[in-house]
């Protein structure tokens, strides 16, 4: 085989180890995008497509499925919520 044998077997490894590199770049990517809640906690992630942080009406609606809050506290919730922030600023007369 002569000189090519080791040069092959060489190119080779190189090879076996650059899959592996992006294999685990991959990895690490994809288990970054199944998190979404510890994402938008820390922040990480921000300016991608899947990284989504939660909303507040998010939140109210999975309290509200989950039964946390009561029917007449979800509603007088996401009342507040969809407000405009002027009108919640001003106290009741």
């Amino acid at each position: 085989m002569g000189i090519l044998g080791p040069i092959f077997m060489a190119v080779f490894w190189i090879l076996i180890l650059v899959a592996v590199v992006f294999l685990v770049k991959w990895l690490v990517e994809q288990s970054g995008r199944r998190s979404p809640s510890r994402a938008a906690v820390s922040g990480a992630g921000e300016g991608t497509p899947a990284a989504r942080r939660e909303t507040a009406l998010d939140i109210l609606d999975r309290r509200y499925a989950s039964g946390e809050i009561t029917r007449e506290q979800y509603l007088q919730m996401k009342a507040d919520l969809e407000r405009p922030a002027a009108a919640q600023e001003q106290p009741p007369e």
